[in-house]
């Protein structure tokens, strides 16, 4: 998977990652923006691992690595990919606000009706 953002790119994969940072371009400061890095492996399954540091983080009252704000934010970036995919278009999406300003029709997508008794209150 490859990630294209300001500061630079990361190229995922099950058991690797790789950031390559993005310079400022040819008018712009020649140092990258970001940290190169490279990672291959893992130090174990990463399921136990992440069930592990949430024990551990309940515990000790510390944040999760993976706290509720990161995966929100991760998973809203996958719905964001498939909604882009049944629309047919790019989406812009506003995070403050949490809608797709750009098309505004995409915004219907982001909802489905709930089993009763089963509601969403706005």
């Amino acid at each position: 998977m490859e990630l294209r953002g300001p500061l630079g790119t990361v190229y995922a994969a099950t058991e690797s990652y790789e950031v390559v940072p993005e310079s400022a371009g040819q008018f712009g400061q020649p140092e990258p923006l970001a940290e190169a890095r490279q990672v291959r492996g893992t130090d174990g399954d990463l399921t136990a691992l992440h069930i592990r540091n949430f024990l551990d983080c309940l515990k000790s009252r510390a944040v999760p690595n993976a706290d509720v704000e990161v995966g929100h934010r991760s998973t809203t970036f996958s719905h964001l990919g498939n909604i882009a995919l049944a629309a047919k278009a790019r989406v812009e999406w506003d995070p403050e606000r949490e809608r797709i300003t750009s098309p505004r029709s995409a915004n219907d997508l982001q909802h489905y009706e709930y089993r009763k008794p089963w509601t969403l209150e706005p």
